[in-house]
């Protein structure tokens, strides 16, 4: 969800926990049934995914249009707080829809497998060049395919080293 609506949904209940304060019967009842309204299809947006999360702001807006509630919003004078609500969510999901049009456009990903054959290649490129410049001048080449060449060695150690582990793990988990 994006920040104007969790903004706005925070300012809601800030609002509600004040007229619930307030000693006045009906703004605390008024208060009451929007903050049961709110607590049962808002609760836990934070760690729901954006499309659950839409989903549940659109069934408590739904809700929240129901003309006993609504009669509970106009007491309160919170009708510009909830139509603010419903266009940052309306805003919200005409973006997101954009967005996945947008991503739904976008030619092949690339697989982890290719990315690593990819570097792989750039990497024995390098190599491979580096120890032939070594080989024709290895005053200015010998230092630096030295040190690539222990990076290399480190690095295939570390995988080694973890593959191993992960066996180790499994052999033990099993």
């Amino acid at each position: 969800m994006p920040m104007q609506c969790d903004n706005l949904l925070t300012s809601l209940n800030y609002f509600l926990k004040a007229f619930q304060q307030w000693n006045k019967a009906e703004t605390i009842e008024a208060a009451d049934a929007i903050a049961k309204v709110v607590e049962t299809h808002g609760s836990g947006m934070a760690r729901m995914s954006y499309e659950k999360e839409s989903d549940s702001l659109d069934a408590m807006l739904e809700k929240l249009a129901e003309p006993a509630i609504a009669s509970y919003i106009e007491t309160l004078n919170l009708t510009t707080l909830i139509d603010e609500l419903k266009a940052a969510q309306g805003n919200f999901k005409t973006l997101y829809q954009q967005s996945a049009e947008t991503e739904s456009l976008k030619g092949d990903i690339v697989s982890p497998s290719a990315l690593k054959l990819f570097a792989f290649d750039k990497l024995n490129s390098i190599v491979n060049y580096l120890n032939v410049m070594n080989r024709a001048n290895p005053g200015i080449y010998g230092t630096v395919a030295g040190t690539v060449a222990e990076l290399v060695n480190s690095l295939n150690g570390k995988i080694r080293n973890r593959y191993s582990n992960t066996k180790a793990d499994d052999i033990t988990a099993g």
